[in-house]
């Protein structure tokens, strides 16, 4: 637990450019796979012909993304959350759910809650579908610790 606390100290205080893609899985049988990488819990957003997926973190990122155009090939483009809202901890970030509202986009992600010690939703916003997308809302969106907590949102 100490390490973990450690990490999350040492992480929050550096800035850095941003983690490398995850390596590839081994391949599955069936049909093959667009994107050989670990990306769980993902969800996808179309703008303008471009598709933009987001994924749980790995690696020491918060979340993940990628991006196509065809549905086939896809870029790996770094954490869309580069830092979480004031309100979680670092390494319980989980099941992004991104949608436009206007001319903002609006993250929702599931985290770990400083104060219940519980996972709860948060949101995050930016003026891109790549981001950053900056969480400065101080308190999760949604948060039931009675019940256990609050996860996986979907809009």
């Amino acid at each position: 637990m100490a390490v973990v606390a450690a990490l999350a100290v040492l992480s929050a205080a550096c800035v850095l450019p941003g983690p490398p893609p995850p390596p590839p899985l081994p391949p599955s049988p069936g049909r093959p796979a667009v994107y050989t990488s670990d990306f769980p819990d993902p969800s996808v957003l179309e703008v303008d012909g471009t598709f933009y997926a987001y994924g749980t973190g790995a690696f020491f990122s918060n979340l993940q993304m990628l991006s196509s155009t065809d549905l086939t090939n896809w870029t790996w483009l770094g954490d869309p959350l580069p830092s979480l809202g004031s309100w979680a901890t670092f390494g319980h970030t989980w099941a992004p759910d991104v949608h436009r509202f206007g001319s903002t986009y609006v993250l929702y992600y599931t985290a770990r809650d400083r104060t219940s010690n519980r996972q709860c939703i948060g949101r995050a916003t930016a003026t891109s579908p790549t981001g950053p997308f900056v969480d400065g809302f101080g308190a999760p969106l949604v948060c039931d610790p009675g019940q256990g907590g609050s996860i996986d949102p979907s809009v």
